[in-house]
């Protein structure tokens, strides 16, 4: 009985073993229906997620890998927002009698050793120092300064000082320094940024959130931020700021950080 009911379980594993196997001999591989291949490899769920995990790295990759376009360049233009000026009157001034006469002028010496004088029409401040130096700060563009300082220089002949001049000169130009703004279509890696041009860089994220880059030609310090903005100073013409901005732009592209969305 028990070779018996061995016997019964041998033919029932050998049948159960090789029941997908077809009873004709001559029938081939393509006789199959299954559509299975042995030689085939099957991809399982973590498979499938290592596959997805390589291909965002490649995305990655290549999108921070963009090198410079120069049509994507031409669509993003500094904006000039603000322009100083500066004008030497030659004259020592009297301020104390200056902010008497002058209607809205302000002088505090303990604060600030300067007459402050705000205009309207055009939108720009005067500081006026008894030396005879005159800053102009807040006009948004040189056409602008240069009115702007005109009126100071007619304010001051009006309350006694008729030998005052509007008159720069090659050696003391009135222009001094222009801030542009600009923002470009995507966020910056400032970690990365200040590791690889440490030379010119400050970043110190406690204190301020932009990073500061020296150039040295032209001279203009630019300010990056996170998102993007673009903060240029002190240079002398807008030509320098569109100098300054396309040297820039090639090393912004190179540290471009991809967000989720672009990897989609």
């Amino acid at each position: 009985a028990k070779e018996a009911k061995s016997s019964t379980s041998a033919d029932y594993i050998s049948s159960s073993a090789y029941s997908s196997e077809p009873t004709n001999p001559t029938a081939t591989a393509s006789d199959n229906t299954s559509g299975f291949n042995h030689d085939d490899k099957v991809v399982g769920p973590n498979d499938q997620e290592g596959s997805n995990k390589a291909d965002y790295g490649e995305r990655k990759e290549q999108i921070e890998g963009d090198t410079f376009d120069g049509n994507q360049r031409n669509k993003i233009q500094p904006e000039v927002n603000c322009v100083f000026a500066f004008l030497h009157l030659r004259t020592k001034l009297d301020l104390v009698r200056i902010v008497t006469h002058v209607r809205g002028a302000e002088y505090n010496p303990k604060r600030f050793r300067a007459v402050v004088i705000r205009l309207l029409k055009p939108k720009a401040t005067g500081m006026i120092y008894a030396s005879g130096k005159l800053v102009c700060m807040g006009a948004k563009n040189e056409k602008a300064a240069h009115f702007a300082c005109k009126k100071f220089v007619r304010i001051l002949q009006k309350v006694g000082y008729p030998q005052v001049r509007f008159a720069p000169s090659h050696e003391e130009p009135l222009i001094r320094s222009i801030m542009a703004k600009c923002k470009v279509d995507f966020p910056v890696r400032l970690e990365d940024l200040a590791t690889t041009h440490n030379e010119f860089v400050s970043f110190e994220p406690e204190i301020f959130p932009g990073l500061i880059y020296r150039m040295t030609v032209p001279r203009v310090t630019i300010f990056v931020f996170v998102t993007g903005t673009v903060l240029l100073v002190g240079a002398k013409t807008r030509s320098e700021i569109h100098r300054a901005f396309d040297l820039l732009y090639p090393v912004l592209l190179q540290f471009r950080k991809v967000v989720d969305a672009e990897l989609q």
